[in-house]
């Protein structure tokens, strides 16, 4: 469980620093903004009244977005820099 919560912290400074780069496309940024939207929406697709099932899936969702726009714009920013 620590490292799964050492790993959404580390996608979530990554994920900063890449939103802030320049060189990332908004398309790519939008990724973490409707993830973030999700998790404050009120409407779900499991219901956070469901104990604990509802928080890890938002949890999940957020953590699993962030890690992937972490990966998406570090390649982008290799094959930037290849170029």
């Amino acid at each position: 469980m620590l490292k799964r919560m050492e790993a959404f912290w580390g996608s979530l400074k990554k994920s900063v620093v890449h939103f802030r780069d320049k060189e990332v496309p908004f398309g790519y940024k939008l990724l973490p903004i409707l993830a973030f939207v999700y998790l404050i929406f009120p409407f779900d697709f499991v219901s956070d009244f469901i104990p604990f099932v509802g928080q890890v899936d938002d949890i999940s969702l957020l953590t699993l977005s962030l890690l992937y726009f972490t990966k998406i714009s570090e390649s982008r920013r290799i094959k930037n820099a290849k170029n």
